[in-house]
């Protein structure tokens, strides 16, 4: 059966550690995709940031001195714009998910579809020991079992 090393790509998108929200912002735009891995030096695994990191970021709770502040705002797009401001400078790494779910390249199909599906994953990254070597999304699996199982079925029954 096929394993996490055939199934994952190679040629991914990451950012480092230490950039800037901003920057990572432009990778999600001009790349179309909704999260990255981050590496830190030796392109090791620091973590994962997605497009719901930052949405939390935006939206999470504010601090005492913040709370009062955003009453006396009562305007609650003035105090978002604020709150974007103030990430878009913010280093990755204060963003970013560091306890992250990994495989390595003989994990299997069964474990990585395993995986992805009980915590709802779009990604995993693939290490070896601690670089990062592919990721393997959700389509990467369901492409294989499509063109594995479904094409091959129905060319055998023509």
């Amino acid at each position: 059966m096929v394993n996490a090393g055939q199934l994952m790509k190679k040629d991914i998108y990451t950012v480092r550690e230490e950039e800037k929200v901003h920057d990572l912002l432009k990778v999600f735009v001009e790349k179309q995709v909704s999260g990255v891995p981050v590496v830190g030096k030796d392109h090791t695994l620091a973590g994962i940031i997605t497009e719901a990191d930052i949405l939390r970021q935006i939206h999470q709770p504010p601090s005492f001195i913040d709370f009062v502040n955003y009453f006396v705002v009562l305007d609650s797009d003035r105090v978002i714009t604020g709150q974007i401001m103030e990430m878009l400078n913010r280093p990755v790494k204060d963003l970013m998910t560091k306890d992250v779910i990994t495989v390595d390249e003989e994990t299997s199909l069964a474990k990585i579809s395993q995986i992805l599906s009980r915590r709802k994953f779009k990604k995993l990254p693939v290490v070896d020991g601690q670089k990062l070597v592919g990721v393997i999304n959700r389509s990467d699996v369901i492409g294989y079992l499509v063109k594995e199982f479904l094409l091959k079925k129905t060319d055998s029954s023509i």
